[in-house]
């Protein structure tokens, strides 16, 4: 598992980097990283004592090079659920000599487990927040039929109990309900029946599922909307699978969701899905990433 954090050198003094000899005085900074993790290894993304997660390792991480704080995610994302591109930031207040983020990235990558690391690090503006900026997320969810990485192996008896296991999904089917619910609708329908519609996610909110066969024969269910209830995707993708077992109609989808109060079908596991990317308006974004399409994913093999 690579360098773990109860071997870590202690704290050292915070990693400094001059400021510019035009500065007017102390500004407020933020300091925020890209984070890749292998999801079945943590007991989720939030700090909890009776489990190993993943902000309990960084913030540890952080205080063993000279930067102890608090993260704050854009996704707190469930047990099992893997990241390539998760973005949180550490407050670091009123400063005129902020770390130097590269090389806060290179004594990360000393001291982290190989399981999690920070793919890159910048600095951003006191106005920045990570999950409040943010205009939306990437997530992918793969269904394979044989033993494949981050991937839901079906056919799987705890959510389709009756199919065969030669049963195979209908793709086309399932692409044909995935198109009905494209649009600025929050699909209430998909949320689980615990799901608190809190600040910002009641509001109705773009959803793009894009599916794709990759050549291993894997279905990638690629999802980009600008906020999600709790366990939405993964709900998605129980829904579309049972499009593609025949067990619903396409066309019945979309009003399935608009109705129904909240989700009463089969949940997908969280070991098959993935944070991709976050996505902020151009001023804010610390990692200047071009803007997704999900249409672009059509013709390769990611967003």
């Amino acid at each position: 598992m690579g360098n773990r954090l109860d071997q870590a050198p202690k704290p050292s003094s915070p990693l400094r980097l001059r400021c510019r000899d035009d500065s007017t005085g102390p500004l407020r900074m933020r300091l925020v990283l890209k984070i890749a993790y292998e999801g079945g290894h943590f007991g989720g993304w939030q700090r909890n004592p009776a489990f190993r997660t993943v902000q309990g390792e960084l913030e540890a991480a952080l205080a063993a090079v000279g930067l102890p704080g608090k993260l704050q995610a854009a996704s707190r994302t469930d047990r099992g659920v893997h990241a390539e591109g998760q973005v949180a930031h550490l407050k670091l207040g009123k400063t005129d000599r902020p770390p130097d983020p590269k090389e806060v990235q290179r004594r990360l990558a000393e001291v982290l487990p190989e399981d999690l690391s920070v793919v890159d690090a910048a600095l951003a503006p006191g106005r920045f927040h990570a999950r409040w900026s943010s205009r939306g997320k990437v997530y992918r969810y793969r269904i394979a039929f044989h033993e494949a990485p981050r991937a839901w192996r079906l056919p799987d008896p705890r959510g389709f109990p009756n199919v065969p296991p030669e049963a195979r999904l209908d793709v086309e089917a399932m692409r044909s309900a995935a198109r009905l619910l494209r649009g600025r609708r929050p699909l209430r329908g998909l949320a689980s029946f615990h799901s608190r519609f809190d600040r910002g996610v009641h509001r109705p909110r773009f959803m793009c599922p894009v599916l794709t066969v990759e050549p291993d024969g894997v279905v990638s269910i690629y999802v980009s909307g600008g906020g999600f209830f709790r366990h939405q995707i993964r709900n998605l993708v129980g829904l579309l699978c049972e499009v593609g077992y025949g067990m619903r109609d396409p066309a019945e989808v979309s009003t399935l969701v608009e109705r129904r109060p909240y989700h009463e079908g089969p949940r997908a596991p969280g070991w098959g899905l993935t944070l991709l990317r976050v996505r902020y308006p151009l001023p804010l974004d610390p990692f200047r990433e071009p803007r997704w399409q999900p249409g672009r994913t059509r013709t390769f093999s990611g967003p």
